[in-house]
């Protein structure tokens, strides 16, 4: 539902000459146009609505608010209803008659309360403005303060809380005279979850006085920091706006002062209005000034109204250490990013022996039914445990509950009443009353969160009477430990944890991984002009790059890494010495800022990189994966000998274990994660190729690409070096395997073409997809890839070896994926023709590898169909002609599928390898110089993933494909896909539809 507020101030109506009675007209002029939708319109009126205080100026007011009304009515087919919101000002006081005793009684400073029988005496100035407020509005007059409560949904109200800041007032007061009693501040427990609370009233805050006992001025901003949304005053009579925040996600409103309706200075008369969407919890504000006789609005503003919590609030301090990233990551908008910006609640495995198939559940599931709740939550250092604790804090508080966080290492005792005051005043502020405010506050709104309880210096029974002691307490206990902590390590009585759901975090699948990366674009993005189609393609071309730097499990999609690989790909850490060509440079970052949590300074952090070079190396040329404490003693020996270094034994070690770089199983080292031990060994190769030592190395790598370990390092290898030498014997062993066959081009002649010409007729005719939704789309697919991963994952044995088999299609794929390495990392470093060679290798072995595949297949057709005839034959007496015939047909069919899908699966694959943008006219020129069919499709299928479709540019290929049922049906293929993923307007829609011929095409929707 949209609600509409129209915030008028400061209107000093004097006599029917004033020059605002004839510009009603020009106000709802301005304002009709954009209330369109909006069904309740709500006037507010800030105070100084007459200019004396007199009965004659009401009467006019009157006039002046009732023409207003009816003309917004008429105005607007939606508007059903227009309601009215006054509080007086300074002007809406007649002091034309003395009154001694309201003087005497002012002449005293104010205090935060005081007595009914003296507010009464003062408000006497009143009079007039509080008859005419009876009789317009048919509402009893209010003292201080008033609650005027409308239903806007079923579940929703909006809420104005309206106070008379100028029951104190005199002719000549002065800034930090008022006051508010505090006796007359509006509860805000008397609000709704979900209510949208305005606070209306004349004057600033500034004209609040701070020198009374409690300082009213700031008890009354705290107020309305804890209650409203949206502030509105005026009295200033030149405006302002602004979002004021006393916590980084919490707490914040708008507060606006609004310009004089009426000024005697035109120039700066106007007023505001707000539009509210009760669906998204946002409000467009837009400001009116009168110029040249009208009221001109400047651009709109659009804010996120902020939800309020009752009771205690977070300390300023602590909020922002909650939403505070413990990763140094930049944005290039150079916006202070926080957790909330970045954060997507992981899933998380169920831990249980006696379940083999794994479950997950989304860990934000844990904010549901959350009573009685009792949790353990593992994962390593870089798994994302205290961020999801901080993010459970925040959202607990959120939903009107009050959370408490206590990390492990600093619980030292079981002093219960120590723990927890300790933890209260760093949480919600220091005080007993606040103490005794939280101990008292029902358990079914508390909830404790220990970070890294295993951490703690207490013994298992200490741990085991501290938490006897806080499950009376709290309604949830969720505690989060290092992984792979046994029950024991914790408490020894299995008991105590009985009761607890035990949960490991697992890294980010796709979904979620799409989640984040999504996040990461659209910050600092104006969301009032970004593209969506824009923002999909940078998310899916991103989310690529991140799966690959990735690997298949080489470095897990924690947070951690994908936000650290996001900067790295933004070029952020200009510090880092490297040269910024992204595969390598990642891995380094990644490092880097591993390193950097650990607090080894800028200055130290190389000579750590290359204790880490010389390390990785040496434990490859040992082909040795894992190495005892004893024997990385003694790789450190030698290396302090020939390097110097600042760091101790012990101290690199624990440096390098807490930063994750290296783990430690009982006294057993190795690379946490097998792409940095990669990226180091490369490196160091680098520095000796030219050696004969390198040169034997090199060798290896190419001519044993099967190995994971070899195809890997050699990938690094081209990043850190642009040896000619390097790239000839790579371009040569792209066209060993399979150097007997043919690369397939998809002509008529081609014998693959014939493989798949009578598959391909049998195939119906593609009908152009509606309309659809390609947000949604992708999200599907990625939900369906993310239970492959599952399944493969649960079906995966414990004895499957992680080296890849021997076999000349890896060794292809592999060298494929390395060119491709190339290509996207570095073509600015090749000359032209260079690149071309280097495409034109990689278009080539996968054409070759094609042609293997289809041979295999034809020549394997006639050995299936009589394995399958024997089946047959034994399951049955006897097998007629007819059914030798179907059975033929079927198994035909059959294999032309699976060829038709390998092709199809390698060209996607072979332009996900190579492809890159803004060299289109590149893959251009290899297209041209294969000239094929299917080098058309690899170039064209290229560009329209990392760009869009040209219309001329499909045009040409449909001329070119002419009398090639196989290239037009896969070009169609390609274009259905372009259009399930990308956002395509009708007309492009229609034009595609007609070039290709298409079956039919979804009528379009009215007004589309």
């Amino acid at each position: 539902m949209k609600i509409g507020i129209l915030h008028l101030t400061d209107i000093h109506i004097q006599d029917n000459k004033d020059p605002i009675l004839g510009r009603v007209d020009k106000i709802v002029s301005a304002v009709s146009n954009k209330i369109s939708g909006v069904f309740t319109l709500f006037i507010v009126v800030s105070g100084d609505l007459a200019n004396k205080g007199k009965k004659s100026e009401y009467e006019i007011a009157r006039i002046f608010l009732t023409e207003l009304s009816e003309k917004f009515r008429s105005s607007s087919r939606t508007l059903k209803t227009v309601e009215f919101i006054l509080v007086p000002g300074n002007h809406d006081c007649n002091f034309s008659e003395k009154d001694a005793v309201r003087e005497t009684l002012l002449s005293q400073p104010l205090g935060d309360d005081t007595d009914s029988q003296i507010i009464e005496q003062c408000l006497s100035v009143q009079h007039e403005y509080w008859e005419f407020y009876k009789s317009f509005l048919d509402k009893e007059k209010f003292d201080i303060s008033s609650q005027i409560t409308f239903k806007i949904k079923l579940d929703k109200d909006i809420i104005f809380n309206c106070y008379n800041t100028s029951w104190g007032s005199k002719i000549d007061e002065k800034v930090g005279s008022l006051t508010i009693p505090e006796s007359s501040f509006l509860n805000k427990e008397s609000q709704s979850k979900t209510s949208l609370v305005i606070s209306v009233f004349h004057h600033p805050t500034n004209w609040l006085s701070p020198n009374t006992d409690n300082n009213n001025k700031k008890s009354f901003e705290s107020l309305l920091l804890g209650s409203s949304s949206l502030v509105l005053c005026g009295h200033e009579h030149t405006g302002s706006k602004n979002i004021t925040n006393s916590l980084v996600s919490k707490d914040g409103f708008i507060y606006v002062e609004g310009k004089a309706l009426q000024n005697r200075y035109d120039q700066t008369s106007g007023f505001n209005l707000f539009l509210i969407d009760t669906e998204d919890n946002c409000i467009n504000t837009s400001e009116f000034t009168w110029r040249n006789s009208m009221f001109i609005t400047d651009k709109p503003l659009k804010f996120s109204i902020s939800e309020k919590q009752k009771g205690l609030l977070i300390d300023d301090k602590f909020n922002r250490d909650l939403n505070s990233l413990s990763v140094p990551i930049k944005k290039t908008s150079n916006k202070t990013l926080y957790l909330t910006d970045v954060f997507v609640y992981p899933d998380l495995e169920l831990i249980s022996e006696s379940t083999k198939n794994p479950k997950y559940v989304d860990s934000k599931s844990i904010l549901d039914d959350y009573i009685d709740k009792k949790v353990i939550i593992e994962g390593d250092s870089q798994s994302g445990k205290t961020s999801l604790l901080k993010k459970y804090f925040l959202d607990f508080y959120s939903y009107n509950n009050f959370p408490l966080l206590i990390s492990g290492k600093s619980i030292k005792n079981f002093d219960l009443d120590s723990i927890l005051r300790k933890a209260v005043k760093i949480q919600y502020g220091r005080g007993t009353q606040i103490y005794e405010s939280f101990v008292q506050t029902d358990r079914s709104k508390k909830i404790l969160l220990i970070e890294n309880f295993d951490k703690s210096n207490l013994n298992s029974s200490a741990k085991e009477t501290l938490l006897k002691k806080f499950d009376p307490l709290f309604a949830t206990i969720i505690v989060s430990t290092g992984e792979a902590v046994k029950v024991n390590q914790i408490t020894e009585n299995e008991k105590v944890y009985s009761d607890y759901d035990h949960f490991k975090i697992i890294p980010l699948g796709y979904l979620k991984r799409n989640m984040l990366i999504e996040k990461w674009i659209r910050i600092g993005k104006n969301e009032l002009t970004l593209k969506e189609e824009e923002i999909m393609r940078n998310v899916k071309i991103t989310f690529d790059t991140i799966t690959n730097l990735l690997g298949e499990q080489l470095i897990p999609s924690h947070p951690f890494f994908i936000l650290t690989l996001l900067q790295s790909l933004e070029n952020q850490i200009s510090s880092y010495d490297v040269a910024p060509t992204s595969y390598a440079y990642c891995y380094h970052s990644l490092i880097h800022v591993s390193l950097l949590r650990q607090s080894v300074p800028n200055d130290k952090i190389g000579s750590v990189f290359n204790f880490l070079t010389e390390l990785s190396f040496w434990m490859y040329e040992g082909e040795k994966s894992t190495i005892s404490k004893v024997k990385l003693q003694e790789f450190y020996a030698n290396y302090t000998d020939k390097y110097v270094f600042y760091y101790g034994f012990q101290d690199i070690l624990s440096i390098l274990t807490e930063a994750v770089i290296l783990s430690d199983d009982e006294n057993n080292y190795n690379f946490s994660y097998k792409y940095l031990a990669y990226y180091l060994t490369a490196k160091k190769i680098s520095t000796i190729l030219t050696s004969v030592k390198g040169k034997t190395i090199v060798n290896s790598l190419i001519y044993n690409l099967n190995n994971e370990m070899n195809a890997n390092i050699l990938v690094f290898l081209t990043h850190h070096t642009k040896d000619n030498n390097l790239l000839e014997e790579i371009l040569f062993k792209s066209m060993l395997p399979f150097e007997d066959f043919k690369p397939i081009t998809l002509e008529t002649d081609d014998s693959f073409f014939k493989f798949l010409s009578n598959f391909v007729s049998t195939i119906e005719e593609n009908i152009l997809p509606e309309s659809t939704n390609p947000a949604k789309n992708r999200e599907k697919d990625l939900i369906q890839k993310d239970k492959l991963q599952i399944k493969r994952q649960s079906s995966k044995s414990e004895d499957d070896s992680e080296e890849i088999s021997s076999s000349d299609l890896v060794e292809n794929f592999k060298v494929i994926k390395i060119l491709g390495q190339i290509i996207k990392n570095q073509h600015g470093n090749f000359e032209k023709e260079k690149l071309i060679s280097m495409l034109e290798a990689a278009y080539n072995a996968c054409f070759r590898s094609i042609d293997h595949l289809s041979t295999v297949l034809e020549s394997d057709r006639e050995e299936v169909i009589e394995a399958f005839l024997e089946k047959h034959s034994k399951d049955k007496k006897e097998i007629t002609i007819r059914d030798k015939e179907i059975l033929k047909s079927k198994i035909s069919g059959f294999l032309y599928y699976i060829g038709y899908r390998l092709c199809l699966g390698s060209f996607a694959n072979l332009s996900l390898a190579v492809g890159t943008q803004n060299i289109d006219d590149i893959y251009d020129q290899v297209a041209k110089r294969i000239n094929s069919p299917a080098a058309k499709l690899i170039t064209f299928n290229i560009k329209t993933y990392y760009g869009k479709l040209s219309i001329p540019e499909l045009i040409r290929m449909k001329e070119d494909f002419k009398g090639n049922p196989v290239a037009l049906h896969m070009l169609t293929s390609r274009v259905y896909s372009y259009l399930y993923n990308n956002y395509v307007n009708y007309e492009k829609r229609s034009k595609i539809a007609n070039i290709l011929e298409l079956k039919s095409l979804p009528i379009a929707k009215k007004g589309k």
